[in-house]
């Protein structure tokens, strides 16, 4: 052994104080750590499940919308949607009608509700992304009521005039007619799928 060197045993006593002194005080350090990196994975899964939940809320009362509007256009009207008694030979058609879609439109009205606090919510999250997507939507809706209300205010004229074919494209789902599409059904078509493209990677709950 060196002169001067220190001996196994003394090496042994200064250096087990110092590792212990680094255990200890560095555990602190790998604790914070794993919290932190804990915490992240915390807030990750918190942010996605509300993400999704808001996404699932305004897909849905899109989808929702979007079965209400159908309805509406359904050109053809059975006799238990008008009033009780409607004579179409005697009755007044536009009263007739009117009560028709009245009872058509509650379900758009429905719709409406849902899909207004669907939006705010998505609004709370996203800011103003979704709000004109949305706002395309509800273009269609207010298009088909003034539609519906053009062809009210032509029954009760009796012009003997044939409606504007611009408002029948509008007012009846043209496919249920025979033919492959119209301009209003593209135009809600490509606002809902606008919709669920926006939706969709926040519906994705896969790691």
């Amino acid at each position: 052994m060196l002169h001067g060197a220190p001996s196994t045993l003394e090496f042994l006593n200064e250096v087990v104080p110092f590792i212990q002194g680094a255990i200890t005080y560095g555990a602190p350090v790998v604790g914070l750590a794993i919290a932190y990196k804990g915490l992240q994975t915390w807030r990750k899964q918190m942010f996605g499940t509300v993400w999704f939940q808001a996404a699932h809320d305004l897909i849905k009362a899109v989808y929702r919308m979007r079965t209400a509007l159908h309805s509406v256009r359904r050109p053809f009207m059975s006799a238990g949607e008008f009033p009780e008694g409607y004579n179409p030979l005697t009755d007044n058609q536009a009263v007739a009608t009117q009560y028709a879609y009245v009872a058509r439109l509650r379900a758009v009205d429905a719709a409406s509700i849902e899909l207004d606090t669907a939006a705010i919510e998505a609004e709370v999250i996203w800011g103003n992304k979704t709000q004109r997507l949305v706002e395309d939507l509800m273009l269609c809706r207010n298009k088909l009521i003034l539609s519906i209300e053009l062809h009210l205010r032509h029954l009760a004229e009796k012009t003997g005039k044939p409606e504007p074919e611009a408002n029948q494209n509008t007012l009846y789902a043209i496919n249920d007619l025979g033919k492959d599409t119209d301009q209003y059904s593209d135009n809600l078509s490509s606002a809902i799928s606008a919709l669920e493209a926006f939706s969709r990677p926040y519906l994705d709950l896969s790691p």
